[in-house]
This record gives structure tokens, C-alpha cells and sequence, in this order.
């Protein structure tokens, strides 16, 4: 092997050796940035949903009915039956149209 090619063989080496430092540092500063971020991300997301509140109350109105109806039972349990998730969705349309319920 010649001179050139032992020493392009040594300094390849030593670029990945750098290279994989330099990702591992890498994958900290991301790290450290992403705890923050992923605060932000969860408060942007309630900030989201009290829009979609705001702009359409009976989904929230909804959303108490299904608690209230469900006192006694798991929520999964009560909305298994199709009869009781047409009820909750009749509901709600009637409440958002300003008919009267039946």
C-alpha cells in the first residue's frame, strides 16, 4: 500500500470518527430542544380544541351528554350499541338546529 493510500485510509477514519461525534451531539442539542417543543405542542393543541369549543359549543354540550349518560358505565361500554351512538349524534343535531327534542 502506498503512503497516499495509507494516509487517505487514516483520514477517512478519523472524518467518521468525527462524523459519529458530531451525531451524537447532535441527537442531544435535539433532545433538549424537543422536551420544550413538546409543551408547547400539547398547549397549541388545547388551544386548538377550546377553538373548536368556542366556534361549535354543541360538540362540548355533546361531549357532557355522553358523561352524563354514562354515569353508572364505562363510556366504551355504553356507546357499543349503535342505538345509543345514534341517539348521542340525533342529539346533537337537534341541539345545534334549535328543534326540540323528542
Amino acid at each position: 500500500m502506498s503512503a497516499k493510500t495509507r494516509e487517505l485510509a487514516r483520514r477517512r477514519e478519523a472524518l467518521i470518527g468525527q462524523a459519529a461525534t458530531q451525531r451524537e451531539q447532535l441527537v442531544k442539542k435535539y433532545r433538549q430542544i424537543l422536551k420544550p417543543l413538546r409543551f408547547v405542542k400539547s398547549t397549541v393543541a388545547v388551544a386548538g380544541l377550546m377553538k373548536i369549543f368556542r366556534i361549535r359549543p354543541t360538540i362540548l354540550a355533546g361531549l357532557a351528554a355522553l358523561l352524563l349518560a354514562t354515569r353508572k358505565r364505562k363510556p366504551v361500554e355504553s356507546t357499543r350499541r349503535p342505538s345509543t351512538i345514534w341517539k348521542i349524534v340525533r342529539g346533537l343535531g337537534r341541539l345545534g338546529s334549535g328543534r326540540p327534542s323528542r
